[in-house]
């Protein structure tokens, strides 16, 4: 029978040429090379790949566990409810109350990279929320990489944690493929 209205024998060859079999929109760099699923279609999480979808709990427990010599959390979409860039205004846009804990728990590796221009903004709309005041914010300019702030400082046998809801922000060949980081797809309402 096919799966979301790819035949099975289509599917299976897809996802041997490394492709996703739901949607022609979906990157090769969206394909996980191991468990052969796509990141987004899939909704697939892979530890080799360090690579993994989830929400704050996700976040927190990685924290935790990996111990991070740096977090790195984007804003619109992952640590607040603004998108594309906007202007943060209290009361109409909220923030994530885990990862404001987080925010406050591991607050001397923490830092908001974002493409979002109102760093002052951010930073006055992040301190009425409750987080800590030293938290620095990073605007990151259009047609430039976050790479270059992500992984500035790791030293060897450090890692960094790096949280975005944007797949093209995690498949950016630099932070891809530089083993000290760890990548987290931030999604809410996981399934």
């Amino acid at each position: 029978p096919p799966t979301q209205g790819v035949c099975c024998e289509c599917e299976a060859s897809l996802r041997e040429q490394g492709r996703c079999p739901f949607s022609v929109r979906c990157r090769s760099a969206w394909f996980c090379p191991h468990a052969k699923r796509c990141i987004v279609c899939d909704a697939h999480s892979c530890e080799r790949c360090r690579l993994q979808r989830g929400g704050p709990e996700l976040v927190a427990t990685l924290a935790k566990e990996l111990r991070p010599a740096r977090i790195l959390l984007d804003f619109d979409r992952t640590l607040a409810s603004t998108r594309s860039g906007g202007l943060p205004i209290f009361g109409k846009h909220s923030c994530d109350e885990e990862l404001l804990t987080l925010l406050w728990e591991h607050r001397s590796c923490c830092a908001i990279v974002t493409r979002n221009s109102h760093r002052a903004a951010i930073g006055d709309f992040l301190r009425a929320h409750g987080a800590p005041p030293e938290i620095p914010v990073h605007v990151v300019q259009k047609g430039c990489s976050k790479a270059e702030f992500i992984c500035e400082g790791v030293a060897e046998g450090e890692l960094a944690l790096f949280v975005d809801d944007s797949v093209l922000e995690h498949v950016d060949p630099r932070i891809a493929g530089d083993e000290s980081v760890c990548r987290v797809l931030f999604v809410r309402g996981l399934l």
